[in-house]
């Protein structure tokens, strides 16, 4: 299945107050980050609660950092850039949209391209909370924000995760599925997992779908995460199945790998724990692939 989109921009990013030099702070390292032996490093300086970081290099070893910023009215997508290591970052604010902009999940792909992918709570017809990325190809100094057509797939999608192969980049998502399959969503819609790639992440008409885990109001899907090596792709989901579970809505994790050139053809799962340690409380992964590892 192919999204097609719709796009705004480019427009600039600009500096907000708490692009200085960055004090040190006196806090040492915590007994589980014993391996760092300088002292913490404030990359922001706001007094508006901000978090969500997602942390992604260039080639030149630039660091760059994503994040929520809360004004008070909103909360929207900045962004962090330190050239020194970490030592001093600078904040730069990106357009916002007329709604909240939250969880970013930042990639860099050669040859300097930023894409952030996020959650937004739109509710302009027909899309209600569709999948919408930010894009930088000059390093984060003009941004274009890319909207995806997903009507008759689904909504309100959240929890991005990202990993990229070259300039090939994999997505996954939790949304609101309406797919009309098959296999199909339940009438009343279901949370269900999606996994999306794209050979050119730079290129906006070439995201592909290619895998929609769809179940039934029993056996909903969360939280995935995605990474690829040379030879698979991998990703986890959790599964809130009244069917399996036991009491009534827990969760029942399980991993699954898929050859990403072949497709579903050659899909496989696996559980972590499964049935003998269901959880009522939800978990949230991270996953990472390298090589052949």
């Amino acid at each position: 299945i192919s999204l097609p989109w719709t796009g705004e921009g480019p427009f600039p990013a600009h500096a907000v107050a708490e692009a200085a030099t960055s004090p040190f702070s006196v806090e040492g390292p915590d007994p589980l980050q014993k391996r760092f032996t300088t002292p913490n490093v404030r990359v922001t300086s706001s007094a508006s609660p901000e978090g969500n970081p997602s942390i992604a290099s260039d080639a030149a070893g630039t660091l760059y950092v994503a994040f929520e910023h809360d004004s008070g009215s909103s909360r929207d997508i900045r962004m962090a850039r330190s050239t020194d290591g970490g030592q001093t970052w600078a904040v730069a604010a990106i357009s916002a949209g007329p709604y909240n902009e939250t969880m970013p999940e930042l990639i860099w792909t050669p040859p300097n391209t930023l894409t952030i992918f996020y959650v937004q709570d739109d509710t302009t017809p027909p899309n209600p909370a569709a999948l919408e990325y930010l894009q930088s190809t000059d390093g984060g100094a003009n941004w274009i924000r890319f909207i995806l057509d997903t009507t008759g797939i689904g909504q309100n999608f959240t929890a991005p995760s990202a990993f990229l192969t070259g300039s090939r980049a994999f997505v996954a998502y939790e949304f609101l599925c309406i797919f009309a399959g098959p296999p199909p969503c339940p009438p009343t819609g279901s949370e269900q997992t999606m996994y999306l790639t794209n050979g050119d992440v730079t290129d906006p008409n070439v995201w592909s779908i290619l895998l929609i885990f769809v179940g039934d109001e029993t056996q909903e899907g969360f939280r995935p995460e995605i990474a690829v090596n040379s030879q698979w792709m991998f990703g986890t989901v959790e599964v809130e199945s009244t069917a399996f579970g036991s009491p009534p809505g827990t969760f029942v994790d399980f991993t699954f790998r898929m050859d990403p050139n072949v497709g579903t053809s050659t899909l496989s799962f696996a559980t972590i724990c499964g049935l003998t340690c269901p959880s009522p409380d939800p978990l949230n992964a991270f996953l990472w692939a390298s090589g052949t590892q």
